[in-house]
């Protein structure tokens, strides 16, 4: 018994990995039709948006001594600017994945590296 159990989630895993299944048919359904394009392009563009609003704030605080990510992070969070998820609070990843769009868009190198 054990090991027909395990021999299905076996071939289910192998299955999944090969391409053969879609754990989500869903997002297949809108890939096939062409709908996952657009959305992920107005998501992308608002993460742009969103980023060049907040560029000059992390600046400043880099300007200002903050000499790592976290202490950009606090600063943000203490100027009461919402982060991107909407919280209250910003996290160095936050901040690191705002730098990186950034870099990889126009290739200014990221602080700290």
């Amino acid at each position: 018994m054990a090991s027909q159990v395990a021999g299905r989630l076996i071939a289910e895993y192998e299955e999944v990995e090969s391409g053969k299944r879609n754990d989500r048919p869903e997002l297949a359904a809108a890939a096939r039709s062409g709908r996952a394009a657009p959305r992920r392009a107005a998501q992308t563009a608002r993460a742009a948006s969103y980023a060049n609003t907040v560029l000059p704030y992390i600046e400043a605080a880099q300007r200002a001594g903050a000499s790592s990510i976290r202490l950009v992070a606090e600063a943000l969070t203490a100027r009461g600017i919402r982060p991107p998820s909407g919280g209250e609070v910003w996290h160095a990843t936050q901040v690191r994945r705002i730098l990186q769009s950034r870099e990889a868009s126009d290739g200014t190198p990221q602080a700290g590296r």
